[in-house]
């Protein structure tokens, strides 16, 4: 698989797509979700 011209972008938008999976695991789990995370989850992809 080829990485695009803006790795960083790309790095960016992982940890998004990773705090938005977390905040809905914690949610089906009934557990508290960090803030850092759900600010992070917020984010715009």
């Amino acid at each position: 698989m080829q990485r695009s011209a803006q790795p960083q972008q790309d790095d960016e938008q992982l940890q998004i797509l990773a705090a938005r999976l977390r905040v809905t695991t914690d949610s089906k789990l009934d557990k508290e979700t960090p803030k850092w995370v759900k600010e992070v989850a917020a984010k715009p992809l």
